[in-house]
């Protein structure tokens, strides 16, 4: 009779470490953002506008997205600048996962396997928004920026972070 007992309680013990267990993986259901096929997709420059980022808002040469302007706005030296820092973020350790509103991840150049990064700050733009002035300066951190649009996790942003 005891054995029949324990047997009656049993589903509702596995039901409980079931929901447990849920509850505990949850949070690692979220994928690293640079591991999702439509965040890899809008890391390209040049689809990234059209996906609905502003990476190009960041990269010198390129021009940024209608309506908005490198004026103000670090970037990066070279579209292969930002590349290399793209690919370098593939084999950090420690990638933000895309859950919630929008993962944010400041990343330095250490931890990204990069020496120097020279990168500007623009301070005057053409009717483009394309940067026409700007001051050089040596980067020491980039920011990652995800964001979820039209259903789909994408790149919104990544430039280098200005000195303080």
């Amino acid at each position: 009779m005891k054995a029949h007992h324990s047997f009656l309680h049993w589903p509702r013990a596995v039901a409980s470490l079931g929901l447990l267990a849920l509850g505990l993986s949850a949070p690692a259901l979220a994928a690293p953002c640079r591991d999702i096929a439509t965040v890899q997709q809008s890391a390209n420059a040049d689809q990234n506008t059209a996906m609905g980022g502003h990476v190009t808002q960041h990269i010198y040469g390129m021009t940024p997205p209608a309506g908005s302007s490198q004026l103000g706005k670090t970037l990066f030296e070279a579209r292969g600048k930002y590349d290399a820092a793209w690919r370098q973020y593939q084999y950090i350790s420690n990638p933000i996962a895309c859950s919630g509103n929008a993962p944010f991840q400041v990343v330095s150049l250490t931890a990204l396997g990069m020496g120097n990064l020279g990168a500007y700050s623009c301070t005057q733009a053409d009717v483009q928004g394309r940067c026409t002035k700007w001051d050089s300066y040596m980067a020491k951190e980039i920011s990652f920026g995800f964001i979820l649009r039209n259903g789909q996790w994408i790149v919104n942003t990544i430039y280098p972070v200005a000195l303080n």
